[in-house]
C-alpha cells in the first residue's frame, strides 16, 4: 500500500516521535523509507531596517550537512531487522517547500511526520511546517502529534 514513505526530521526529539509509527509496520511490510532533513540556507533576522534574510556561507552549510548526514545514518539504524529499504536525503532550502518537492518528485505514497505542537501565536511566530505540508501536499500525510511530559 505504501511503497515509499517520506519521513521529514529536524533533529529534535519531537520530530523523531514519528519513528516508532513507521518502523512498526515495516517489520511486516516492505517499503522504501526516505529520511529527509532540510537544512536552511539562511536565517531571517530583525534589523534596524526591518526583517532581513542573511544567507549562510557554503562552508557552514557543508559542515551542517555532514553533521545531519551522521544523524540520519544513526536514525536509519532503527530500521535494522525490518523489511524497509532506507535512504537518507539532505536538502537545502525552505523546509516545507523542499519536503513537498521531494515527495512529489519521488512519488512518495505517504509523508509521515510529527509536529512540535505549536498552535496559535506560537505557530505564527515559529511557522508551522506541518501546517504548510497539510495544506499544500498532494500526497497523504500521516501526522503524529508529539507530546512531552512535564516532570
Amino acid at each position: 500500500m505504501y511503497e515509499r514513505i517520506l519521513v521529514p526530521l529536524d533533529g529534535s526529539e519531537r520530530s523523531a516521535a514519528v519513528l516508532p509509527y513507521v518502523t512498526e509496520p515495516t517489520k511486516k511490510l516492505a517499503a522504501e523509507v526516505v529520511l529527509l532533513r532540510v537544512v536552511e540556507s539562511g536565517k531571517h533576522v530583525h534589523t534596524i531596517g526591518g526583517l532581513d534574510y542573511v544567507p549562510f556561507k557554503d562552508r557552514d552549510i557543508d559542515k551542517v550537512k555532514a553533521s545531519v548526514q551522521r544523524y540520519l545514518d544513526e536514525v536509519s539504524s532503527k530500521f535494522v531487522g525490518t523489511k524497509a529499504t532506507v535512504r537518507s536525503e539532505v536538502w537545502v532550502g525552505d523546509s516545507a517547500r523542499e519536503i513537498i518537492k521531494l515527495a512529489s518528485e519521488t512519488g512518495c505514497s505517504l509523508i509521515a511526520m510529527s509536529s512540535h505542537g505549536y498552535s496559535g501565536l506560537e505557530a505564527w511566530a515559529h511557522g508551522s511546517v506541518t501546517g504548510k505540508i497539510l495544506q499544500a501536499s498532494n500526497q497523504p500525510v500521516w501526522f503524529i502529534p508529539s507530546f512531552t511530559r512535564n516532570t
